[in-house]
């Protein structure tokens, strides 16, 4: 009777033993989770600010080209206007000689 109250106090004692070591793995699990969810926050926010300073620069080199296209425009518009204006010049010469 003496063995089986000892094999049972023994299989209690690791009972117990086995409880507080699923605890401490369990508060050791929880700690790893918030670490892991900690970097990983860290990495998304990094990667979402990459994300914006590309955005950025795209955009900033779109405005450059929409610039420069506009430049190019307003030069083809002033080469126009004085195309114009030299053949109205020329045309009104012509039509004073014609005149006089």
């Amino acid at each position: 009777m003496d063995i089986i109250k000892q094999i049972i106090e023994i299989d209690e004692l690791v009972t117990i033993r086995q409880h507080e070591e699923n605890e401490k793995l369990n508060q050791l699990q929880a700690s790893y989770d918030e670490e892991i969810h900690e970097k990983a926050e860290t990495i998304i926010k990094s990667a979402e600010l990459e994300v914006s300073k590309y955005r950025n620069m795209r955009r900033d080199e779109q405005s450059f080209k929409n610039s420069d296209l506009s430049k190019q425009n307003n030069e083809k518009i002033n080469q126009i206007e004085k195309a114009y204006i030299s053949l109205k010049d020329e045309i009104v010469e012509s039509l004073f000689k014609q005149i006089i």
